[in-house]
């Protein structure tokens, strides 16, 4: 699991979580980050695995962003190998 160094509360915050199940979670995942997870309660790791499988869900329900196809090496090199010969604005005529 990637660790950022920042609490994702707020995120739950959005979610609706209550204020006190989000102060729980900051609290726990601090300690966890601090400490690891060996030394938490298996109650209280279940509530990390909770707030982690809702702060994903959220994540993946957005649309998928991605990268412009343009920004992707394969797409760029297809867009001037193809593309562009075909507008003409590689011609050396003037139009």
């Amino acid at each position: 699991m990637l660790m950022d160094d920042t609490s994702r509360g707020d995120e739950l915050r959005a979610l609706r979580w209550s204020a006190k199940d989000v102060d729980r979670y900051e609290e726990l995942w601090e300690y966890r980050r601090r400490w690891g997870a060996i030394c938490i309660e298996s109650d209280e790791r279940e509530f990390l695995r909770r707030a982690d499988e809702a702060l994903a869900k959220r994540l993946s329900s957005k649309s998928s962003f991605g990268k412009v196809a343009l920004d992707t090496p394969k797409h760029r090199s297809d867009f001037f190998l193809l593309v562009l010969p075909q507008s003409g604005l590689l011609s050396d005529r003037p139009s």
